[in-house]
């Protein structure tokens, strides 16, 4: 009797209560699936800005094109340099597709609180979560809170991300079809605002980045041209380099003719007598 009346109340019974409840109670749900692609940051923003910033800061070329310390013309291909870090810089924070982790990030943003705020601002979500349409057992109250809200939104919406393609899939379940495909549609938008967000921030960051950046180039070429001329009131010369490469091409003169002498000298002594009046002198 034991084993009967336990088979009866935890198997017949449930399995009896749950086929009438799905026979004559409960309302028909329609489901809408949609796949999503987030494209957003690169992750060689920071790299790419700090190259840029070194590409900027590359030394100078006098005009007569003799590498030397005139800040004010770039290197040869220093233009074409900069140019190919600023194309890099911006292909990163533009750049491909991710690596997965913001795929990662609208699933689990899904699966928050924050979206239930979110699109039950204008009190939305509790309408089509209390809809008329709904059965007895699964309509929210006309006045749920929000803990009750976003479980009801759990048990309806599910989302994941495919390990190889990235692709999210969300599936979304209503009490009629429209309001299942409007579901679906406000959780692109907002999952759409959540990435745009995110790649303003850094896109703001990464200007506020190069700004600063720009701001020290201009400051260290400010302070390398005060240099320069604190070196040519100094010295007296106009172009310092030139006339430092005078005098080192005057050292290397005289060793020469140096050179020459004492090769010239050891000669005639190796030549002569010892004692001889041209070995003494």
């Amino acid at each position: 009797r034991v084993i009967l009346w336990s088979f009866a109340s935890f198997v017949l019974l449930p399995t009896v209560v749950t086929a009438l409840f799905y026979v004559f109670l409960a309302a028909p749900q329609y489901q809408a699936t949609v796949r999503l692609a987030v494209y957003a940051l690169g992750k060689d923003t920071a790299e790419a800005a700090a190259e840029f910033d070194e590409a900027g800061a590359t030394t100078g070329k006098s005009k007569d094109g003799k590498e030397g310390l005139t800040p004010t013309e770039p290197r040869a291909g220093g233009a074409r340099q900069i140019a190919t870090k600023a194309m890099k810089l911006m292909n990163s924070v533009f750049g491909n597709t991710s690596d997965g982790k913001d795929a990662f990030i609208v699933v689990n943003y899904i699966r928050s609180r924050t979206i239930v705020s979110d699109l039950n601002s204008d009190g939305w979500l509790s309408k089509v979560f209390g809809s008329p349409d709904a059965d007895i057992v699964t309509r929210l109250s006309d006045t749920p809170t929000r803990e009750e809200l976003w479980r009801t939104f759990n048990t309806r919406v599910d989302a994941h991300v495919d390990n190889v393609s990235r692709l999210i899939t969300v599936n979304v379940r209503a009490f009629s079809p429209a309001e299942a495909q409007e579901l679906a549609n406000r959780i692109v938008a907002a999952s759409e605002t959540l990435i745009n967000t995110t790649r303003e921030r850094t896109l703001t960051d990464a200007t506020l980045n190069a700004a600063e950046n720009l701001q020290r180039a201009e400051e260290r070429y400010l302070s390398a041209l005060s240099a320069v001329r604190r070196l040519r009131d100094e010295v007296g010369v106009i172009d310092p380099a030139e006339g430092a490469m005078a005098i080192a091409k005057s050292l290397t003169e005289l060793k020469v003719v140096r050179a020459a002498l004492e090769t010239q000298y050891a000669g005639i002594v190796a030549s002569v007598s010892p004692d001889s009046p041209m070995a003494r002198g």
